[in-house]
């Protein structure tokens, strides 16, 4: 049990609405000024899955529900749409379609803890994926959540300058993607300029 929570306590602090993605395909279209975000999959709420083999089937949802409606919040005052659907053990099936203005020079926009956007101070945008230490990923791995994937895929007018994309665009369209182990692969990173 204190591994559980000393896993909890150190996702929580690098995912700060406590919530992991998996089982996703999430789309990010980026411009100059705004970003928006489609994501289609399961979410983690970790405090209740650390808790779930103690948690009734009623405190499971309502924490769950908990824990979701924080980051609906966010996504509903900047105009976005957030539907999900309790699991159990701690996890919902999500769908969320979030717009957000992008910050000036030096600032970052967040979209919960599936990416976050940095404007650089040459202007161009940096688009990152959360970072988690070897330890954090092992705790991660015994409370059952090693297994967490999805894909991400973005999409942008801007001259891309840096990726670490596992696929690109080609003349007939598609994104710059990534098939993601979360626990496992490298943090997406991609810099973009307009």
């Amino acid at each position: 049990m204190r591994n559980a929570t000393l896993a909890l306590a150190t996702a929580c602090a690098l995912l700060s609405g406590c919530l992991l993605p998996d089982r996703f395909d999430a789309t990010l279209e980026v411009g100059a000024e705004r970003a928006t975000l489609d994501y289609r999959g399961e979410l983690v709420a970790m405090s209740a899955h650390a808790d779930a083999a103690k948690l009734t089937p009623a405190e499971d949802e309502k924490a769950v529900r908990e824990a979701l409606e924080a980051v609906a919040a966010d996504v509903r005052r900047d105009g976005g749409t957030v539907d999900y659907a309790p699991l159990g053990k701690g996890r919902a099936k999500a769908a969320v379609a979030w717009t957000q203005t992008l910050p000036p020079v030096g600032g970052k926009t967040t979209f919960a803890d599936l990416v976050a956007i940095r404007r650089q101070t040459d202007g161009s945008l940096e688009i990152v994926t959360p970072a988690l230490k070897d330890r954090d990923r092992a705790q991660l791995a015994k409370m059952g959540l090693g297994d967490a994937a999805g894909r991400l895929c973005v999409k942008t007018a801007g001259t891309v300058v840096e990726s670490n994309a596992q696929t690109k665009p080609n003349a007939a369209g598609g994104c710059w993607g990534w098939s993601i182990a979360v626990l496992k692969d490298a943090p997406v990173r991609m810099v973009v300029r307009f």
